[in-house]
């Protein structure tokens, strides 16, 4: 199945995370063997030669009783089929690879990938690029899409008119709301003036009325001063 861009580029992050499967599978093989080795006691072939050897010349030199000859043959096969999952194990142990070896080659193949995949991008842009461009051409000699684009054209112009209006009508409707306003404010400015007026003319009048209160009052005490001078003066004559 074809790999996308998206998908070799999580291949790519993984790798740089090390969470790569396959950096993962190598360090689990190598986990392995070294529990093989811890367990089995024996790392090479090699060395489970001598004992073999050993168990092999007791069974020719020394007269054994059948159950301990048992036990003896028992332990070589044993050491046999140890010898031969060390050498599975030691085979395998040669064809490991280090992580950064493991690293590299998996980078080199999906750059290689990711670049083959950019050059299909751009041949198929360059495909779809000529094509379009092919389309536009043969659309710019149909006669049909001339007079389309003679109606759009016209279109375009009778929306700009439109908006042009439009344009002129708000800026009438914001005169007349603007002269609305001034009238409005004039009306406001005589009917205050007209209440100045009118507070103007009750404040005068009541002036003018307490004024004349205080002239009434100060005639009162005048004539009363007078009669009472009279009295006085008929109470001396009359005296004398």
């Amino acid at each position: 199945a074809a790999v996308s861009v998206r998908q070799l580029s999580q291949q790519r992050a993984q790798i740089l995370e090390g969470t790569d499967p396959e950096v993962q599978e190598e360090q689990r093989k190598r986990e392995e063997i070294r529990r093989f080795k811890t367990s089995a006691g024996y790392s090479t072939e090699e060395a489970i030669d001598p004992r073999m050897e050993e168990l092999e010349q007791q069974m020719y030199d020394v007269a054994m009783e059948l159950l301990q000859e048992k036990r003896v043959l028992a332990e070589i096969q044993s050491l046999q089929r140890q010898k031969e999952e060390v050498k599975e194990h030691r085979r395998r142990e040669k064809t490991l690879r280090s992580d950064a070896e493991i690293i590299r080659s998996r980078l080199e193949v999906i750059g290689s990938q990711l670049k083959a995949k950019l050059r299909e991008h751009q041949e198929a842009n360059s495909d779809l690029a000529a094509l379009e461009e092919e389309r536009q051409s043969s659309l710019a000699q149909s006669p049909l899409v001339a007079e389309r684009s003679k109606v759009h054209h016209r279109l375009n112009e009778c929306i700009q008119l439109k908006t042009q209006l439009e344009g002129k009508v708000q800026g009438l409707y914001a005169r007349e709301r603007a002269k609305e306003e001034q009238r409005r404010m004039e009306e406001e400015m005589r009917r205050r003036a007209a209440e100045e007026e009118e507070l103007r003319r009750q404040a005068e009048e009541e002036e003018e009325e307490r004024r004349q209160k205080l002239r009434d009052e100060r005639r009162r005490l005048k004539e009363e001063r007078l009669q009472k001078d009279r009295k006085q003066e008929e109470v001396q004559v009359a005296a004398v």
